[in-house]
């Protein structure tokens, strides 16, 4: 799978272009979360796969939300929207805080490296 460059780690490819908006919703979360946390192990590629894309879909039930307010036709339709947000707005969170963890772990492992290689650098 192809994937998108950063400078803290290449972004998976969570959409087949880009450039709609989509993409570049998806594009500029996955940034600014690998701007915040750092360079991400390999095997966090999935998790922040789902993360992007999980975005990019509350932002749509957002415009759907707004526009399902504006008519009072559809009621049922902002109550539902609003609790299918609310559960994905928790997944997000839960998403996020798995890749807190997943950029602790490798930063622990990092630092226990350098730490190996300054005690034999010292003998």
């Amino acid at each position: 799978m192809l994937a998108l460059r950063h400078k803290n780690g290449q972004l998976p490819r969570g959409y087949a272009d880009h450039r709609t908006s989509e993409g570049r919703l998806y594009t500029s979360y996955l940034r600014a979360i690998l701007d915040r946390l750092g360079p991400l192990p390999k095997s966090a590629d999935p998790t922040l796969r789902d993360v992007g894309r999980l975005v990019v879909e509350l932002e749509g039930m957002g415009l759907e939300l707004a526009a399902a307010k504006s008519s009072p036709k559809r009621r049922m339709d902002v109550n539902r929207l609003r609790r299918q947000m609310v559960a994905m707005q928790k997944n997000l969170l839960k998403l996020e805080l798995r890749l807190e963890d997943l950029a602790s772990k490798d930063t622990q492992v990092s630092s226990l490296t350098e730490y190996i290689r300054a005690k034999r650098a010292g003998e």
